[in-house]
């Protein structure tokens, strides 16, 4: 039995015997081995139509799969999201997954903190002054606190006063500093 090979459809004239008459896909289409008319030729991904000889691309920033019919088969890109009948790219320092349909898809890449809409801020890389300890937060971001017995943002740190110590996670300000058991603070 003789068939067409991917990209060609054809096949014998009914009842006859003899060579096969295989004819190659329109444009922007392909079809697997064997096919037999034109209906088993699709769009290539990447395009659409309803009938296989007007195959068009899909719209900037947007993909489709094989055998696509219509313009709302293809999807934004990764990296991109649909704005009205578009696909647009995610703001800055910012990616989103393919298919992605509103700005808020958009998250921030590592080392970058913020939401789409808002935009995305580089995260602190370490802290300035070293008596504090770092991590990674749940934006990737590195997130520094100060050690006990200091006190600030985690990117400055000062040590507490003589004697008094702090919490970490609770000593962003000088009055989170405490006294120690037989220790009291002077004015209060």
């Amino acid at each position: 039995l003789c068939i067409c090979p991917g990209g060609y459809y054809g096949a014998v004239p009914s009842g006859k015997y003899g060579r096969i008459k295989c004819e190659q896909c329109p444009v922007n289409s392909f079809s697997p081995q064997g096919a037999s008319t034109i209906d088993g030729c699709g769009c290539n991904a990447g395009f659409y139509g309803n009938d296989v000889t007007q195959c068009q691309a899909c719209p900037a920033n947007s993909f489709s799969t094989f055998g696509s019919r219509d313009e709302n088969d293809c999807r934004c890109a990764v990296g991109t999201y649909k704005d009205g009948s578009e696909c647009v790219d995610c703001p800055r320092d910012s990616t989103s997954e393919f298919d992605s349909k509103h700005i808020n898809d958009c998250k921030c890449n590592n080392g970058f903190a913020g939401y789409g809409a808002e935009g995305c801020m580089e995260c602190h890389q370490e802290s300035k002054w070293k008596p504090a300890v770092c991590g990674v937060d749940e934006n990737y971001c590195t997130k520094c606190e100060c050690n006990p017995g200091y006190f600030g943002d985690g990117i400055f740190c000062i040590e507490c006063p003589v004697n008094a110590t702090s919490i970490p996670g609770d000593n962003v300000d000088v009055s989170n500093c405490i006294c120690p058991r037989n220790f009291y603070k002077l004015g209060g």
